[in-house]
């Protein structure tokens, strides 16, 4: 069951950004690879120490509005994801602003809310309910419909 977490772990990586996320090669992929689909092949092109994460941002970079397989919607999915929250959590983190803890009247730093990021379960929304608070304009559909 622990190795069964941690492979579930190690992928959750790949779509959020986590503390492990800038460290997972191709070599950690290949060996869930041959456990769950019992294939050890890594596409050519990529080193077995190559960082997981870079690569599917350098390759998002290359999509055009012509590639238009599932690959390559999945890939930019996951590329806009970390980008996005790699940016909310340097929002956060550069705000001195002090947070409603959701469902208390306590109050949260930055530093509370990044330090508790890897055991978030929905770690998207999570960053953007804090995020609007520091930068609700963001979020308003009406002002970004006025500045087309």
């Amino acid at each position: 069951m622990n190795h069964l977490f941690n492979d579930y772990e190690i992928l959750t990586s790949l779509l959020h950004l986590k503390s492990n996320s800038n460290v997972i090669t191709f070599s950690d992929l290949e060996i869930i690879f041959k456990e769950y689909l019992d294939v050890s092949i890594i596409p050519l092109g990529f080193n077995m120490n190559d960082i997981v994460i870079d690569e599917i941002i350098n390759l998002s970079l290359t999509i055009t509005p012509i590639d238009c397989e599932l690959e390559h919607k999945i890939l930019l999915a996951m590329a806009i994801r970390q980008i996005a929250e790699k940016n909310m959590i340097n929002e956060i983190g550069k705000s001195k602003h002090l947070f409603s803890s959701e469902g208390t009247t306590s109050k949260l730093t930055s530093f509370d809310i990044i330090n508790a990021l890897d055991s978030n379960r929905n770690q998207t929304r999570y960053l953007s309910n804090y995020y609007k608070h520091i930068n609700p304009h963001s979020y308003s559909t009406e002002s970004s419909l006025h500045n087309k």
